[in-house]
């Protein structure tokens, strides 16, 4: 009697996930066909409206025709130009030359102490911007994140040294020992002169080491710290990224 009663007891459970499975099939399947049959649902076909502005500009600057000779180039005496360039510029109306600067507004600013008239274009502009960008994230990376990142990681590596020597010889000594490596080896790459903990020692040596080269995926020494070693299902590391 007991086991009937246990029987029918699984079978009403199985009922009512089998009910609430058919409601929401069902539901879903009504909440589909509506959204389908109102178009609520459509598929984007490019990442955002774009609408053409008409533009109307006037020319104003007359057509012109650089003469062979150069005579009509009010600076032409300035430079030196070799036969191709000569070519090029009478034909184009401009030539471009290579230069010994590595930066736009050097260029811009020898013409500007030479009295060169300057043509600012706008990937120039562009390129300026990202390199104030790149240097404002630099400064606060250098002055305000790595101080923080460097006590941090100082709290975090002496936390896991406690919890290291609390939980050795239990279950969880290999989990305990794998976050201490861890937060070492971060410890060591901001700081050297950082005391690595004799438990993780070798392991943290020789994950530095791998990062330092930054060549190759590896099996890396700390997150596979208690696992056999796998070339397939181990735990690896992409070390170029560094």
């Amino acid at each position: 009697m007991k086991h009937r009663r246990l029987g029918q007891q699984i079978w009403c459970g199985l009922l009512i996930v089998a009910l609430l499975m058919m409601a929401g099939c069902n539901a879903g399947s009504a909440t589909g066909d509506k959204d389908s049959n109102s178009g609520a649902i459509a598929l984007a076909q490019e990442f955002a409206p774009y609408k053409e502005i008409p533009v109307q500009d006037t020319a104003i600057v007359k057509s012109y025709q650089v003469a062979p000779d150069l005579s009509n180039v009010i600076n032409a005496k300035r430079f030196d130009f070799s036969d191709n360039a000569r070519t090029a510029l009478v034909k184009n109306g401009f030539v471009v030359l290579p230069a010994m600067g590595h930066e736009f507004f050097m260029t811009y600013e020898l013409n500007r102490y030479d009295n060169v008239p300057n043509l600012i274009t706008t990937d120039a502009v562009v390129h300026n911007y990202h390199l104030f960008y790149s240097h404002l994230l630099q400064n606060v990376e250098q002055e305000a994140l790595i101080p923080e990142l460097k006590k941090l990681n100082f709290s975090l590596l002496q936390q896991a040294e406690r919890d290291y020597k609390d939980l050795k010889g239990t279950d969880w000594e290999n989990a305990a020992r794998r976050n201490l490596a861890f937060f070492a080896v971060g410890s060591k790459l901001l700081n050297p002169d950082t005391r690595i903990p004799a438990a993780v020692k070798t392991e943290v040596g020789q994950e530095i080491s791998l990062i330092k080269k930054h060549d190759s995926t590896e099996l890396s020494p700390v997150m596979a710290m208690g696992t056999k070693p796998d070339l397939i299902e181990g735990l690896k590391e992409d070390y170029t990224q560094y």
